[in-house]
């Protein structure tokens, strides 16, 4: 018994440590520091959108041979893609072949907000190809050096609503060979709804005479709350009414309860907030 307690109390110092360090040695299982309560989050890939595969001749139509292409259009039976060379531009076995210098491969139109484009090389590609993507004639991201591995381009957030053409464009005197283009789209995002924790109105009692009016103000915390909208009522209309904007009227001698109700746009009276007058 003594040894088990004693490999346990190894085997849990082991675990904090390769924990707090980030790592895990071979010979620690990871679901024994599951077993002792640590929680393991892995962050999800996010995978591409849409990717242009330009590996296999013949699949975009682009031409294999020739030493002067200089410009046409070519489809996948999907998307059609755009290409303009300064030199030339070919289909290659396991990449696409554009050079040099000012030449571009045009995305088509995505009907999906863009946040990023990855340009993936061929393994025989020079490391020194720069590239950055356009709109028109405006850079819309952060040049980038390097063919061999991806290279990623962040798209400025005022260019990446759907409808933009993107174009893929050399910077220098460097023939680009492209394996695939991976489109990343943007993910919406839902605003964190902040909930009225409370109300206030601005006096805790007043007097009318039968036929005077007199306007409440109701304040509403946060500031900041996602729905600030305030139900006004009165526990006896014959008594006093009030409006939608809080303006209380005297109908006949009497007491009446002004409320001023935040719903939190919702239905169920569980999270409602009020004051009354």
């Amino acid at each position: 018994m003594s040894r088990q307690r004693n490999a346990k109390k190894v085997l849990a110092s082991i675990l904090a440590l390769t924990l707090a360090a980030g790592y895990f040695p071979a010979d620690v299982g990871i679901f024994g520091a599951l077993s002792t309560g640590t929680a393991i989050v892995a962050s999800a890939e996010v995978s591409p959108e849409v990717t242009f595969d330009l590996t296999v001749q013949g699949s975009w139509g682009i031409p294999t041979s020739g030493n002067n292409n200089k410009s046409g259009t070519y489809s996948n039976g999907t998307y059609t893609i755009g290409l303009s060379a300064s030199t030339n531009f070919k289909q290659n076995s396991g990449y696409l072949l554009l050079g040099k210098n000012g030449s571009y491969l045009e995305l088509p139109e995505f009907d999906f907000d863009v946040e990023k484009i990855v340009v993936n090389g061929a393994s025989s590609a020079s490391d020194n190809v720069k590239l950055n993507v356009y709109v028109n004639d405006y850079a819309v991201s952060t040049a980038a050096t390097g063919m061999k591995s991806s290279m990623s381009f962040d798209i400025d957030s005022e260019y990446q609503s759907q409808g933009n053409v993107y174009k893929i464009k050399i910077l220098n005197d460097y023939n680009a060979q492209i394996s695939s283009i991976d489109i990343y789209k943007k993910e919406s995002t839902t605003p964190t709804k902040v909930n009225v924790t409370g109300v206030e109105l601005n006096t805790n009692e007043t007097t009318l005479t039968v036929g005077k009016s007199e306007t409440l103000t109701a304040t509403v915390s946060p500031d900041g709350a996602t729905d600030n909208t305030v139900i006004w009522s009165s526990s006896d209309t014959s008594v006093a009414t009030v409006s939608d904007n809080g303006t209380v009227t005297a109908v006949s001698a009497g007491t009446a309860t002004i409320t001023a109700t935040a719903t939190n746009g919702t239905e169920t009276t569980d999270d409602d907030k009020s004051a009354t007058c």
